[in-house]
């Protein structure tokens, strides 16, 4: 409980084999380009034999909304599959919202680059910092995701069947891609 309520943690991954659980805390992201800011929310995950909690920083966003659908659909295979499974779509939502952060970061980059040959103020050198500071906050709420689903992956855990290593490989390869991408910009 008190890693819930402790908002300033870095992605992490714990087992208590005591409980046989484990405990998730990642960042989800969203871009505000009106501000040039990430807006960041803590996520975290027990996941048990039988069972996953999953608490939000902010009662007013709801990031797992698309799962709640899935989970309402009798046949879905979210609703078929166990906990574990439930975990990775989790995760992979995520992840792959990163995507769509770095969509906009790389517009905000693009119009700021042709102002800037056309027509360079200082009001874009401050827009350039500014974007440049989020992209390096990113990466660093990126980079410890990137070696908490290593962990996830490497662990033998009766929590995390070997089916759902394989698509837990492809979301480690999507966290990587997305450090590439923020590398490059």
């Amino acid at each position: 409980l008190e890693d819930v309520l402790n908002t300033t943690q870095k992605a992490k991954l714990e087992f208590f084999e005591e409980e046989n659980q484990l405990f998730v805390v990642m960042k989800t992201l969203h871009f505000d380009k009106q501000n040039i800011e990430l807006i960041t929310e803590q996520v975290s995950i027990v996941l048990g034999e039988n069972f996953i909690i999953s608490f939000q920083e902010q009662d007013q966003t709801d990031n797992f909304e698309a799962i709640h659908k899935r989970i309402k659909v009798p046949a879905s295979r979210t609703r078929r599959h166990k906990a574990d499974y439930l975990l990775y779509v989790l995760i992979d939502l995520i992840v792959d919202n990163y995507y769509l952060v770095l969509e906009d970061i790389s517009e905000q980059l693009d119009a700021l680059e042709l102002n800037m040959l056309t027509n360079p103020t200082t009001h874009q050198q401050n827009q350039l910092y500014a974007l440049k500071r989020e992209m390096t906050f990113m990466r660093k709420a990126i980079l410890p995701l990137r070696d908490m689903i290593s962990s996830l992956i490497r662990e033998e855990s009766e929590l995390v069947g070997n089916k759902v290593n394989v698509y837990l490989r492809d979301v480690l390869d999507h966290a990587i891609q997305t450090i590439e991408t923020l590398d490059t910009y």
